[in-house]
C-alpha cells in the first residue's frame, strides 16, 4: 500500500465499513495474514493492484475484532458514488510502482452516500 494524498469536499464524502467471517477468511487465505480491501471507482470496475492502469482509490487492511470474532475493515473519506470493493489475501505482494498479479477472492458493488454514518458491505465468503 502506498501513501496517497487525495483532496475531498467533506460535505460530499462517505465511509464504508464491513466484516468478513473469520473462519471463512482463514480458510480462503490460509496462513497469509496480509489481508486487505481495495476500493475502485464505479460498479463492476476492473480490479487490479497499485501501480496498474486500474489502481484502487484507497485500501484498508483487515483487522481482527475480538468482540465479534470476525475481521473488519473501514475506508473513510470517499466521495459519494458507486464503487467496487475487492478483498485480497496477498496485499503484501503489491508493489506500489509495479503492476503485480494479485488474487482477489471476492468483490462486490457498493454505493457510498454522503453521511456521517458509514455504508456497510460485509464480505460473505463461503466456508470450504
Amino acid at each position: 500500500m502506498r501513501p496517497t494524498l487525495r483532496i475531498t469536499d467533506n460535505s460530499q464524502i462517505g465511509h464504508v465499513k464491513g466484516s468478513v467471517n473469520g473462519t471463512s477468511l482463514s480458510n480462503e487465505c490460509g496462513g497469509n495474514e496480509s489481508r486487505a480491501v481495495y476500493i475502485f471507482e464505479g460498479n463492476d470496475a476492473t480490479i487490479d493492484d497499485e501501480g496498474s492502469a486500474n489502481s484502487p482509490v484507497a485500501s484498508s487492511l483487515i483487522n481482527y475484532d475480538q468482540e465479534s470474532t470476525n475481521y473488519s475493515y473501514e475506508i473513510g473519506f470517499i466521495d459519494a458514488g458507486d464503487y467496487t470493493l475487492a478483498l485480497t489475501c496477498t496485499a503484501d505482494l503489491d508493489g506500489p510502482e509495479l503492476d503485480d498479479d494479485l488474487d482477489f477472492v471476492q468483490q462486490g458493488n457498493v454505493t457510498i452516500i454522503e453521511s456521517k454514518e458509514p455504508t456497510t458491505f460485509d464480505f460473505t465468503l463461503t466456508q470450504k
